[in-house]
């Protein structure tokens, strides 16, 4: 019996924490399973944990301490928001300002958005026009692709979003994106964009990523 207050977990990239859940040994190991007292790191605050910076170590307290928070509480009922799943328990509900970042993305990289309705969540989108036609009609071709966010942490003018991607009817969890503010405006950068429609079979035009 592994005697811890709390166990943080480094799952790898797009792995979701109720895989945790097929470790045949953990609830006979781990004696924070039975206090609910465990986090998931996600890509983002796997990468913050081991790379220090000045900024990393803002998101940190940012994103961690609430973690530890929940985990440490001595409430079984107060479950870390990475780990709510495992257990069957609701995250907590997005703040207006997250919840807005997080439909944002949604918008600028699902394929049931308009023009119109992505534009002004997109970067330079007069100039990535073309690109962003031809995700969409690429995305439809493939069974349409479904960007699902699933949280969002907000350091500053900037939105680290996690979210799953369902392209064809085969999805990918736990995924990453970045926003900034705009204007009071959520926008996906164009390095971003570029990224996410690469996977479909589109590339932006030289200059544009």
């Amino acid at each position: 019996m592994l005697d811890a207050d709390v166990i943080l977990w480094l799952p790898a990239p797009g792995v979701p924490a109720t895989a945790l859940d097929a470790i045949a040994t953990r609830e006979l190991l781990l004696s924070a399973v039975d206090r609910r007292s465990e986090i998931a790191a996600d890509g983002i605050l796997f990468t913050a944990l081991f790379n220090t910076s000045p900024l990393s170590a803002e998101y940190l307290v940012e994103r961690l301490v609430p973690e530890l928070a929940a985990a440490l509480d001595g409430d079984p009922e107060t479950v870390p928001a990475s780990t709510a799943a495992l257990y069957g328990v609701a995250e907590r509900t997005p703040t207006p300002d997250e919840r807005a970042a997080m439909d944002a993305w949604e918008i600028a990289l699902g394929s049931d958005a308009t023009l119109e309705e992505k534009r002004p969540h997109i970067e330079g989108f007069d100039e990535l026009e073309p690109t962003v036609v031809a995700s969409i009609a690429a995305g439809r071709e493939l069974g349409g692709v479904t960007i699902s966010a699933v949280r969002a942490s907000i350091i500053g003018d900037t939105a680290f979003v996690t979210f799953d991607a369902d392209i064809g009817g085969g999805s990918t969890p736990g995924l990453q994106g970045e926003l900034r503010l705009v204007d009071g405006t959520w926008v996906a950068t164009r390095d971003q964009v570029c990224t996410y429609v690469a996977f479909i079979g589109v590339t932006c035009p030289a200059g544009e990523s």
